[in-house]
Formats: structure tokens, C-alpha cells, sequence
């Protein structure tokens, strides 16, 4: 049977039905698991609020200030949040996959490795000397990178 992957067991059936039907990307299911969890607590959040009339017009008033707020901190952690996105790409557009050997530039020299473990910030890869490489999202996003074979599915 497949381990708990989620702290509070919320989406831990889904998961594991997921894993049970030979679905290869983790990684995916991880992601859209806690997404699923932001989103259920916001709406819950939300609900309440709109529930009680004094949240609600709290609400309201501090919605312009949050708006405020959110454009200065965006702009502060600009490159944080580039980073954040490019964590994303790998996940959503599947260029990559464990499992998948591939070759790419990166600052210290040309590197072929086979995809170990992709993750929302980081790709673990393990070069021919057997060398863990991890290389940051948003690197791998600015790279060229060129797919020598493809995982058996």
C-alpha cells in the first residue's frame, strides 16, 4: 500500500488511487493536492466571512488596502516570484520527466544526467559519474535543454 503523502489526509485517497493506476508524475499529484487544499480553506474562509455581517464590511474596507499592499510586495519579490513561476513550468508543461536523459548548459559546463526527482523549486538529476546535480527551476527554464531519451512510460 502506498504511504501517507499528505500531512492532514485531506487528499491522500486521490493520491493514492493515482499511484495505484500507474501514474508516473508525483510531482503533479502533489501539486494539485495542495492547491486543492489552499483552495478548500480560501472558500471555507470566505464563506464565514460573508456569513458574519461585521467581516463583511470589515472586508470590504480592507480589500482596497490588500490591493495596495500586494502591488508593492509583487514588486519587491519580483525575481521571487519569477522563480516561483518557473517551479511551476516543469510541473504543468512536462518538457521533462523522471526518468528522461538529458544534456544542458549550465554555469559550471555542459552536464548529461538522468531526471531523478522534479520538484516545485528544484530538479534533481544524476550525472554518469554518479553525481547528484540540482539544478534551480528557473535555471532550468533559461537553459537550453536537449532530451538524448525518453522515460518508458
Amino acid at each position: 500500500m502506498v504511504e501517507a503523502i499528505t500531512r492532514d489526509g485531506i487528499a491522500e485517497p486521490a493520491i493514492q488511487r493515482g499511484v495505484e493506476r500507474h501514474l508516473s508524475d508525483i510531482t503533479v499529484l502533489q501539486f494539485i493536492s495542495a492547491l486543492a487544499q489552499l483552495l478548500a480553506y480560501l472558500i471555507g474562509f470566505v464563506l464565514y466571512a460573508h456569513m458574519v455581517p461585521e467581516l463583511r464590511a470589515l472586508g470590504t474596507a480592507q480589500f482596497a488596502g490588500v490591493s495596495v499592499i500586494s502591488v508593492v510586495i509583487g514588486l519587491a519579490a519580483q525575481s521571487t516570484l519569477g522563480k516561483l513561476v518557473a517551479g511551476f513550468s516543469p510541473v504543468l508543461y512536462r518538457q521533462v520527466r523522471v526518468g528522461d536523459k538529458v544534456r544542458l548548459d549550465l554555469p559550471v559546463g555542459a552536464v548529461s544526467a538522468t531526471v531523478e526527482v522534479i520538484s516545485l523549486g528544484f530538479t534533481v538529476l544524476r550525472d554518469d559519474q554518479h553525481n547528484e546535480v540540482i539544478v534551480p527551476n528557473s535555471t532550468l527554464m533559461s537553459t537550453t535543454l536537449v532530451r538524448v531519451s525518453r522515460a518508458q512510460a
